[in-house]
Order: C-alpha cells, then structure tokens, then sequence
C-alpha cells in the first residue's frame, strides 16, 4: 500500500477484525493478507476509535 501525499485521505471498508480478537499476530496476519487487506498502523487505529466515540 502506498500513502496518499496528501495530508487527508478516505479509508473505506474498515474492518476492526472482532474476529480475530483472540488471534495472536502470528495467527492474524497471513489472514489479513489472505484477505487482500493490510493492517493498520497503531496510530492509524488510535486515530480510528477516537473518531467513533
């Protein structure tokens, strides 16, 4: 994935993983790639629930 140059930019078709909430990292992200999605940065996460609450 490559970031936009700009300093805004959408994300669509967000997926929080609730179901993978007991997965370990090992376990989660050959799921997630499998899936053609990445994960999202820490900051980039933080950033994400803040909004929604």
């Amino acid at each position: 994935m490559t970031a936009p140059q700009s300093a805004l930019y959408l994300v669509h078709g967000v997926d929080r993983g609730e179901a993978m909430a007991n997965w370990s990292p090992d376990e989660a992200l050959p799921a997630i790639a499998g899936a053609g999605r990445t994960p999202l940065l820490l900051t980039e996460g933080i950033l994400w629930a803040a909004a929604a609450a």
